[in-house]
């Protein structure tokens, strides 16, 4: 029997999370200039083929300030900029309106900058990114 599944056996044997399924099917259409540079506008629209979904949390801590700025290192490279989405889950003070933007800076990484009209000490993020698979 070992020598009927001995190619299975190396096959499962090189799977790694997010590399042999894709999503085809579950995201229609991208709009922009690049097919491979998602965060460029433009008006092109394009069938994606294959792309991958990373989300996360961020904390940012430090003296307390009224803005600043802090770098979010994906858990897996895009191919290209991907579409990234932020926005602010909780701040010490409680309940203090922050606002950010997050402008894609590769695949690899993306930075926060984020502003606030009274100081705070942190400042908690949830992010969603959406972009062409990476190697």
């Amino acid at each position: 029997m070992s020598d009927e599944f001995g190619d299975f056996e190396a096959f499962l044997g090189n799977l790694k999370p997010g590399r042999k399924a894709t999503l085809g099917g579950t995201l229609r259409y991208h709009e922009g200039a690049d097919p491979n540079d998602w965060s460029y506008p433009g008006g092109n629209k394009y069938v994606p083929h294959d792309y991958m979904i990373l989300v996360g949390s961020h904390k940012w801590t430090g003296a307390a300030a009224t803005s600043g700025a802090t770098e979010v290192t994906f858990p897996a490279v895009f191919s290209g900029e991907p579409v990234v989405i932020v926005g602010v889950a909780s701040t010490t003070p409680l309940f203090r309106d922050c606002r950010c933007q997050a402008p894609p800076s590769s695949g690899a990484a993306f930075e926060i900058y984020w502003f606030s009209a009274l100081a705070l000490t942190q400042v908690i993020f949830h992010w969603l990114a959406v972009g062409p698979v990476g190697v």
